[in-house]
């Protein structure tokens, strides 16, 4: 049934504190509208209270089952906003996610305010040859020793081909093609070359030739749109890295696993997943567990350690659940029916590798999204809005005489108001 039609609160002074106090006295901000600027000004999205805007964008309508893409950073001014059970309206880019409507608002679909900033992660330039200008913060990375695989082609599209040995996988064909994975960088006997890329999917890195040798996998290649990031080589058990797994594309997908090798590389970043760190492989020596990607809705594992207490094997740290959320202002001068969804929550983080001897550490929830529901005529709310911040991942078990380490920190939920101002 739906509420009274009655705000849910009255806009006052006191609901706002200064930046200084927010990190000093965090009992007292609950609820509270954070003030980004020190002299006690309002962020410069506030200034947009009472100001229904001008209609001049139009209505807004997303319809059953459609996708409509609107970017954040920018202020929208429409007569009236529908958003149709089913229908998403999802925003991309940085900066608040700003809607204005002269008339009614009705939400009954979904507001997606997650995963809007997608960054993928480092750079390990071992052993790494790129030419053209290839955007390197788009690489699939290898691990440390390892090369490369190729990015998602946005600057020099070609075919995604996997990189033969001690190269880099070609670049993807644009939006289309994954990067391919990079070749092994073994030089002590031949190592293998990475996969091609499928579809949206990067490829997999080349794996060493396996023995007693020092060589390196390739990192997987990186996806495209909604594609999964490839799979990391593997490396040596004598001394070698293993390959990083590939980041996914920026709609959607899993990062890549990490390869194994003594010290194993490190799972890819996910928009979805992260990919689990590679565990430590070793013949006689302490290994270390690889690092595990960070994700939008889960971040990966870290890798185990390998090896008996006294070779200090070291398990790898989980990855971070990412926020990656905008925050959300929405004013009409007319009614409010939300009925739908607002996803603007944190990821959860990945845990810590088990080890012999140290273990990993846990990964750190990603903080949700603050949102801000205004309206001048009446409200009816039975909608749900999750801006929760995400779980924090826990250590890993210590496994025979393993120290015991520490948990991530849980994510900072959002900010959540629906309120009519008070002039």
């Amino acid at each position: 049934m739906a509420k009274d039609a009655q705000p849910d609160a009255i806009i006052r002074a006191d609901h706002f504190q200064q930046k200084a106090d927010r990190d000093a006295t965090p009992a007292n901000n609950e609820g509270k509208v954070p003030v980004n600027e020190a002299n006690g000004k309002l962020d410069p999205a506030f200034v947009q209270l009472h100001n229904a805007g001008d209609g001049s964008d139009g209505a807004l309508n997303v319809g059953a089952g459609v996708t409509t893409i609107l970017n954040a950073g920018q202020v929208y001014n429409y007569t009236t906003i529908t958003i149709n059970e089913t229908g998403t309206l999802k925003f991309v880019g940085e900066g608040w996610a700003i809607l204005r409507a002269t008339g009614n608002v009705d939400i009954a679909g979904t507001i997606q305010l997650k995963n809007v900033i997608f960054k993928t992660g480092g750079l390990v330039t071992y052993n790494l040859s790129l030419a053209g200008g290839t955007p390197l913060s788009e690489l699939g990375i290898g691990g440390t020793g390892a090369t490369a695989g190729g990015d998602d082609g946005s600057v020099n599209p070609s075919d995604g081909a996997g990189g033969a040995v001690l190269s880099p996988g070609n670049n993807g064909n644009g939006s289309t093609l994954g990067g391919g994975g990079g070749g092994s960088n073994d030089t002590e006997s031949v190592g293998n070359p990475g996969s091609s890329a499928t579809d949206k999917n990067g490829g997999e890195g080349g794996s060493n030739s396996g023995g007693d040798n020092n060589g390196s996998g390739g990192g997987g290649g990186a996806g495209v749109g909604d594609g999964n990031g490839g799979n990391g080589g593997r490396g040596s058990k004598r001394g070698g890295s293993g390959g990083r797994g590939g980041d996914s594309g920026k709609e959607g997908g899993n990062g890549g696993q990490g390869g194994q090798a003594r010290y194993a590389g490190d799972g890819g970043n996910g928009f979805v997943n992260g990919g689990n760190g590679g565990d430590g492989d070793s013949f006689n020596n302490g290994a270390i567990g690889g690092r595990g990607g960070d994700g939008g809705e889960q971040a990966g594992n870290g890798g185990d350690g390998d090896g008996n207490d006294d070779d200090g094997p070291v398990g790898g740290r989980g990855g971070d659940g990412t926020g990656g959320c905008v925050p959300l202002l929405l004013y009409t001068a007319g009614d409010l029916t939300f009925s739908g969804i607002i996803n603007s929550y944190g990821g959860h983080g990945g845990n810590g590798g088990t080890s012999n001897n140290t273990i990993g550490a846990g990964g750190n929830g990603g903080d949700g999204g603050d949102v801000f529901l205004l309206y001048e005529g009446t409200l009816s709310d039975t909608g749900v809005i999750n801006n929760y911040g995400g779980r924090a991942g826990q250590p890993g078990t210590p496994s025979s005489n393993g120290d015991f380490s520490i948990a991530g920190r849980a994510g900072k939920s959002g900010s959540k108001i629906i309120a009519k101002p008070f002039y």
